[in-house]
């Protein structure tokens, strides 16, 4: 008899722990070693089919990327400054003197 109910006393508690992970998923364990994450998407813009332009932001920097199928291409970063080496001075229109 008390092997019985030390049978069931384990089900119920596997039951309990299964229905703990079930609510919160395994993220509970993992959440206590989580550290800041450096990677941030600011945002997205679709452009047509399956392509997009995306805002990243690692550290602080900012910069635009392109995103195609079986493709991604940094085009420049993003904050001021001429940081991209004057890739894109041509697209900029010309400052009237």
């Amino acid at each position: 008899m008390l092997q019985i109910a030390v049978y069931c006393f384990l089900l119920v508690g596997l039951l309990a722990g299964g229905l703990f992970f079930y609510r919160n998923g395994f993220g509970a364990l993992a959440a206590r070693n989580k550290t800041a994450r450096k990677l941030d998407i600011s945002e997205t813009r679709m452009l047509g089919n399956r392509q997009y332009l995306v805002v990243a932001e690692y550290e602080g920097r900012k910069m635009l990327i392109g995103v195609c199928p079986g493709r991604i291409e940094y085009l420049c970063n993003l904050g001021g400054g001429d940081e991209d080496g004057g890739r894109f001075s041509s697209l900029l229109p010309e400052k009237p003197e």
